[in-house]
């Protein structure tokens, strides 16, 4: 264990004294003005002061300052330790202190007057190592001797360049008292933050206050680090050596750890995605070098803005498996199987049970929610396996021509989903199915239900076509042919136009296009009639969603938009137009 005497000349001990800041003494000589002594003088300067109403120090009001204010405001252990010290002072004589302030000889300056004052300090052998600071400023400045000039109405000082002066007693200077204790006094084993030593056994009664700063009563963003800072105080001016920090959030209702550390900084760093987005408490406690700890602050409080945590999430094993997942702050949610977005919606539902039918095998679910900062959590996720139970086999029919006709195996199945080029179409409980709205090559099968398992039919492909135009109002499927027109010839007309936006910019002579997504496509043809009944069914049509289709493999869905009517004794005519729209024949499984 360190001892004073280990330490090098200049080393600094930390001196807890009463309400003050910290005392900083360093160690200016040893076994000097007393045999196995250490002489300990302020680092800096205590405070400014008058010398005396005369020049001469014992019994003036900088000795008393000193031996009595300043020495009685150290702790009664350091106190006790302290030894007298006896020097010569000249026009003085001899005095004795347990507490001083340095003479002409012991400042390194020699004889004043003739008069050896003590001994000479070795750490104050350059004018260097004598200037001193007071503990809020950054400039040097004066500081008093306890050594008279040969004009008894002067008082010797150091300068703030660390040469002597003197100057009239009612001036005021830096007081730096000195005092005198054992080489042998033990030291704590680890050094303070700023290098300074403690005193080992010297455990003032210090009160020690901690306040939490911020973040409070704002807004923090999660997303990244979160610096959570506080005050220390401590009354004896004693460095913090640890702080702890608790939190309560919406997942935490009961005071949890943040964090803790071994540091003077009072400040931490709390990692991005760490908080719970939403309001989020605080307070913080804080230990001091000789492990006195504080209250606790009075807790405060800000909003966390950062996305969700992960979800957890799992999943069934069925075809259709349902998805089930935990998270906090949820206004909104969206799953994936397979990197497939399957639903988006604005939820706190925990739970999604997938429409389409899993293959057998490996998959993923996923999982993000969103919460009301609009920010989305990660993905969470979880691997399941799809094991289907199949049922009785399904053999698939498929006659083709203007329709497709589609019948199947009796089976003891309850539902049957009717597939066109993998899209579901149609379902039925029937065991036979007709197709209207197809022109052209396509593929058909069958998929027969019992709960969440599943059947599959073979797959048939048959190409559908017509020997002339016809349409019908979707939905009702009623055909008119429309094989006959008076124009001299009957061609079908397509007008197609990709939507185009023009905009123009600063510095540009001509308009920069801006080309979307939406195309408009306008289909027009000639009809007549012959038929009062039919010409009257093809008006009732307007304004109707269609379907038309032809010879030539068209087809489209829209509404008839309208027509010009010609008669004549033999024929009503029309020409018409309708404009294509998206028709989604896909349906959602049960």
């Amino acid at each position: 264990m360190a001892t004073l005497a280990d330490l090098p000349l200049g080393a600094t001990i930390l001196i807890p004294v009463g309400t003050e800041e910290n005392r900083l003494c360093e160690v200016a000589d040893k076994n000097n003005l007393v045999s196995g002594g250490a002489v300990l003088v302020y680092k800096k300067i205590y405070e400014f002061s008058q010398a005396n109403d005369s020049a001469l120090y014992p019994g003036g009001k900088l000795d008393n300052l000193i031996k009595t204010t300043i020495f009685n405001s150290f702790p009664q252990t350091l106190r006790e330790k302290m030894i007298n010290a006896t020097f010569s002072l000249y026009g003085s004589g001899s005095i004795t202190r347990k507490m001083f302030a340095l003479t002409y000889t012991m400042a390194g300056f020699g004889t004043n007057n003739g008069t050896t004052e003590g001994k000479a300090l070795q750490h104050y052998n350059s004018d260097a190592n004598r200037i001193k600071k007071r503990h809020n400023d950054s400039y040097a400045t004066w500081w008093w001797l306890s050594s008279c000039h040969d004009t008894t109405s002067y008082l010797r000082y150091v300068d703030s360049d660390g040469t002597p002066s003197s100057k009239n007693r009612p001036n005021s200077a830096g007081v730096v008292p000195a005092f005198v204790i054992p080489q042998s006094t033990q030291l704590e084993d680890n050094q303070n933050p700023d290098g300074s030593y403690c005193i080992k056994g010297l455990l003032p009664n210090d009160k020690i206050t901690a306040t939490a700063t911020k973040p409070k009563n704002t807004y923090a963003g999660n997303w990244d680090t979160v610096r959570f800072e506080w005050t220390y105080k401590s009354e004896n001016g004693i460095p913090q050596k640890k702080y702890e920090l608790q939190y309560k959030d919406t997942s935490h209702t009961e005071w949890t750890e943040l964090q803790t550390g071994e540091t003077a900084n009072t400040y931490a760093d709390i990692p991005p995605n760490t908080l719970v987005a939403g309001t989020v408490y605080w307070r913080v406690r804080c230990t001091n070098i000789y492990d006195a700890v504080s209250a606790w602050s009075t807790e405060v409080s800000f909003t966390a803005q950062g996305k969700p945590s992960t979800p957890t999430v799992s999943a069934t094993a069925s075809p259709r498996p349902v998805i089930t997942w935990t998270g906090e702050g949820q206004l909104a949610y969206q799953v994936k199987v397979d990197d497939a977005v399957l639903r988006t919606a604005y939820s706190t539902d925990g739970q999604y049970k997938v429409k389409e039918y899993l293959a057998d095998g490996a998959h993923i679910a996923a999982v993000r929610i969103q919460n009301e900062y609009g920010l989305w959590s990660d993905w969470g996720t979880a691997q399941f396996a799809v094991a289907n139970t199949p049922g009785a086999p399904i053999t698939l029919f498929v006659a083709g021509g203007e329709k497709a006709t589609l019948a199947w195996t009796e089976t003891d199945h309850k539902t049957y989903y009717i597939y066109r080029d993998d899209i579901p179409i149609a379902k039925t409980t029937a065991h036979t199915y007709s197709d209207q709205m197809a022109i052209g090559t396509h593929k058909y099968k069958v998929r027969g239900v019992a709960g969440d398992s599943y059947s599959m039919s073979n797959e048939v492909t048959v190409t559908l076509s017509v020997d002339a135009p016809e349409i019908a109002a979707l939905g009702e499927m009623q055909w008119l042919r429309l094989e006959y027109s008076t124009a001299q010839n009957s061609p079908l007309g397509v007008s197609t136009y990709q939507d185009v936006a023009y905009q123009f910019y600063a510095g540009r002579r001509y308009p920069v296009a801006e080309t979307s997504q939406q195309i408009t496509k306008i289909y027009s043809f000639n009809a007549a009639f012959n038929d009062a009944a039919q010409a009257a069914a093809f008006e009732g049509l307007l304004g109707k969603t269609v379907i038309y289709r032809d010879q030539h493999g068209c087809l489209c869905t829209g509404p008839l938009m309208g027509f010009e009517l010609s008669a004549d004794q033999f024929f009503r005519a029309f020409s018409c137009s309708v404009q294509q729209t998206d028709n989604n024949e896909r349906i959602e499984h049960d």
